[in-house]
């Protein structure tokens, strides 16, 4: 599912997975998104995407992820020390939101969720001076991103 801003209309390849548990699906993975005009030429991206998904055992699942340059990944798969790297991670997590009680004539009828939380949380540098103030072309950027990020992942999960 390509639902970040780094990822859209680009070619995402991964580059490294390493499990993380014994859900096959939690996972940490290293992608690499190149644009369209450096995926037929075997283009080199310039920017990585260092991504973790899980799902707990509450039915919680998980996606954070963040940007990292092509040193620092080469720094941490080195096994230097990764804690100097700035990371922003940003992500979301999808809670089941219980057990509807829906009309059924069975005597045995079946739970159905009754759907789900979704919590999507972003960190982006708008500036590297800390006494900068938003503006509003900042505001709506940020705005634009929550809601495309929303209604990507609605898509992705075959939501109305």
């Amino acid at each position: 599912m390509q639902w970040d801003v780094l990822c859209k209309e680009n070619s995402v390849q991964p580059v490294s997975r390493i499990p993380n548990g014994p859900n096959p699906g939690n996972c940490i993975t290293l992608l690499r998104a190149l644009s369209p005009s450096q995926a037929p030429q075997g283009g080199q991206a310039t920017m990585l995407v260092l991504q973790e998904s899980c799902t707990d055992t509450s039915g919680c699942s998980m996606v954070v992820h963040s940007p990292i340059d092509i040193p620092a990944a080469n720094m941490m798969m080195s096994g230097a020390d990764p804690s100097g790297i700035p990371l922003l991670p940003s992500g979301f997590a999808i809670w089941p939101a219980g057990v509807g009680g829906g009309a059924s004539t069975s005597a045995a009828a079946t739970p159905m969720a009754a759907g789900c939380i979704v919590s999507v949380a972003f960190q982006i540098l708008i500036s590297s001076l800390p006494s900068s103030k938003l503006n509003a072309e900042s505001i709506a950027t940020v705005n634009n991103l929550v809601s495309t990020t929303v209604q990507n992942i609605k898509a992705a999960l075959n939501c109305v």
